[in-house]
This record gives structure tokens, C-alpha cells and sequence, in this order.
């Protein structure tokens, strides 16, 4: 294949990437403002979501090119997410706004139930330590 051909490959590979990435990207932003985190909740997710982003566009430019990144790559990539925003996300909202609500109602649940098992050990520890908080029994009280 001529480097020509392959160098228009890597330029639409990297533009469908570009769209993927505004539409996870349109994901996150749903679900946050859905969920509606503290603040620093709100950074570690941020945080992964940035790690897990960076991971899958370097992994799938690495698949689409071999790992070289030219500045046109960074364009089609730039231009792929712009795309995405003016031309797809008002079509798409719907679909996310759902996907979106389902997920918060399933990490929700999850949360809750996760949660129980701790909550109930604060409960047991709350009582043990208020069974050391009551006064020693008199000698006159002990019955014998």
C-alpha cells in the first residue's frame, strides 16, 4: 500500500476516533452533572477518566498507524471531536441522557449495597464502645 494511501487511512482511523472520543467525553459530562459528585469525588473521577481516555487514544493510535503521531493526526483527532459536537451530539443526546441515567441508577444501587455491610459494623462497633461508656456497677448493686 502506497504511504500516501496509508497516511489517509490513518487520518479517517484517527477521525472515527475523534467522533468516539466526543461521544465518551458527551458520556462523562451526562453522568456528572446526573450524579452530581462532591468535589473531590469530582477530581478523582476526573483524573480516571483522563488516564482512561489517554490510554485508548494512544492504544488505538498504536492499532491505526502504528503509533506515530504527526500533527495531522492531532488535527483529525481535533476536527473528529468538533464533528462530533456540531454534528451528532444534539442527535445523540437522547440516547446518552438514558444511558446515562441507567448507569447512576446502577452505581447508586451498587453503592448501596456496598455500603451495608459497613454500615452495620458502625453500628456494632457504636454499641460495643457505648457498653464501655456506662459506669462500673456499685458492690452494693451486684446481687449475690
Amino acid at each position: 500500500m502506497s504511504t500516501v494511501l496509508m497516511q489517509i487511512q490513518a487520518f479517517c482511523g484517527t477521525l472515527l476516533l475523534g467522533i468516539g472520543a466526543g461521544l465518551i467525553f458527551q458520556y462523562y459530562q451526562t453522568v456528572i452533572r446526573l450524579a452530581r459528585l462532591r468535589k473531590y469525588a469530582l477530581y478523582i473521577v476526573d483524573l480516571t477518566l483522563w488516564i482512561v481516555m489517554i490510554a485508548i487514544i494512544f492504544a488505538a493510535m498504536f492499532f491505526i498507524n502504528g503509533g506515530e503521531m504527526r500533527i495531522y493526526v492531532l488535527l483529525a483527532l481535533l476536527i473528529g471531536m468538533l464533528i462530533y459536537y456540531y454534528k451528532l451530539s444534539g442527535k445523540m443526546q437522547s440516547l446518552i441522557g438514558y444511558t446515562a441515567e441507567a448507569t447512576v441508577a446502577i452505581i447508586i444501587r451498587i453503592m448501596k449495597i456496598i455500603n451495608k455491610p459497613f454500615l452495620w459494623l458502625g453500628k456494632a462497633v457504636r454499641k460495643w464502645l457505648d457498653e464501655f461508656k456506662k459506669p462500673p456497677m456499685d458492690e452494693d448493686e451486684i446481687i449475690t
